[in-house]
């Protein structure tokens, strides 16, 4: 069980440092060309949608 949990939290910590170094990503004109506003709106949906599923859908 333990490792288990810690598997699940290094996953889970490799997420959010994903969703952090994508941010960056989208700003550039190579890419989608977002401003930082479509950025942090992206980053809040993603929050908000994380929020959701794990409060409504069961384990």
């Amino acid at each position: 069980m333990v490792i288990a949990l810690g598997f699940t939290w290094i996953l889970d910590g490799l997420e959010v440092t994903m969703v952090g170094v994508i941010g960056s990503v989208l700003i550039s004109p190579k890419t989608l060309d977002f401003t930082s506003a479509e950025v942090g709106f992206v980053a809040t949906a993603y929050l908000i949608g994380a929020v959701i599923g794990s409060v409504f859908l069961p384990s």
